[in-house]
């Protein structure tokens, strides 16, 4: 994951990622180690965070708050 002020760039176990810039998510939860990302515009983003230390995995989740909610 990068990420600075403005967003965040977040790949997980794939030579692909998301980009999601931090003012248009409305909220997040993680749950079960499936980060999922509601945007203002109704989108949502799931990601399987299980391969990650859960310890990690809090601190992808305390990022985007500290950020955007």
């Amino acid at each position: 994951m990068q990420w600075n002020k403005k967003g965040m760039f977040l790949r997980i176990n794939s030579f692909s990622g998301k980009s999601i810039a931090f003012k248009t998510i409305e909220s997040t939860k993680l749950e079960k180690n499936i980060l999922t990302i509601y945007k203002n515009d109704g989108n949502s983003f799931a990601f399987d965070l299980s391969a990650i230390d859960e310890n990690d995995s809090k601190k992808v989740y305390d990022i985007i708050h500290h950020y955007c909610c």
